[in-house]
């Protein structure tokens, strides 16, 4: 598939250094928090929310997001969205935008799947029907900090189509060699932390 080459050079885009001549153990970066895909209308204004999730306290200038782009060098640019952060700074706080972002992710694929079985009725063909989600293996970390925020799209058009990711802090250099050896690790890399797809409406898909 094609979302599936597209996060292979995310991975390229974000990889991190692996190999540390000290062997210091680098800080954990943050989870992210994000829909991997937004199906969006052509010239429509589209809102979506995020979030870091962490045990220390987290900073939103640190925030950023990045579109794909393999023909530029580097592979990633600066997304010209306009981002609105807020800062949770307890567990309480952190817990409630979780379960508010659950809770809408529930009801958007509780609608997609009713969609989808209507039309199954109108074909005579009930084989496509959704099954449910197995209960995760193990609880979610309680996270007592995070940094909360929501990714507005003005009139969307083909431009904003294509993969992006969220980063938290500074993107570190690649040595050419580690990249060499992550392309060649696995067939077809994870998705970065942070990483989505954005389609736009009547817009061909970008192919790399």
């Amino acid at each position: 598939m094609k979302l599936i080459v597209l996060f292979g050079v995310f991975a390229l885009a974000a990889a991190r250094r692996d190999h540390d001549h000290d062997h210091e153990r680098r800080p954990r970066p943050p989870a992210v928090v994000v829909k991997h895909r937004h199906d969006v209308g052509a010239n429509e204004t589209y809102e979506f929310k995020f979030a870091f999730l962490g045990m220390e306290a987290l900073n939103e200038t640190k925030v950023w997001l990045y579109k794909v782009d393999r023909n530029s060098e580097p592979h990633f640019i600066e997304a010209e969205f306009e981002i609105y952060t807020e800062t949770l700074t307890n567990e309480t706080d952190v817990k409630e935008w979780l379960d508010n972002f659950k809770e809408e992710a529930d009801k958007e694929r509780e609608d997609r799947d009713s969609d989808r079985e209507e039309g199954d009725r109108e074909e005579g063909d009930r084989e496509h029907k959704r099954r449910p989600r197995p209960p995760h293996p193990r609880p979610h970390p309680k996270f007592t900090n995070a940094v909360v925020g929501e990714i507005t799209i003005e009139s969307a058009s083909c431009d904003d189509m294509g993969p992006y990711f969220l980063h938290y802090g500074e993107m570190e250099e690649r040595e050419d060699e580690n990249e060499d050896r992550r392309r060649h690790r696995r067939p077809h890399p994870r998705p970065p932390r942070g990483a989505f797809y954005i389609s736009v409406e009547d817009c061909q898909s970008i192919d790399f």
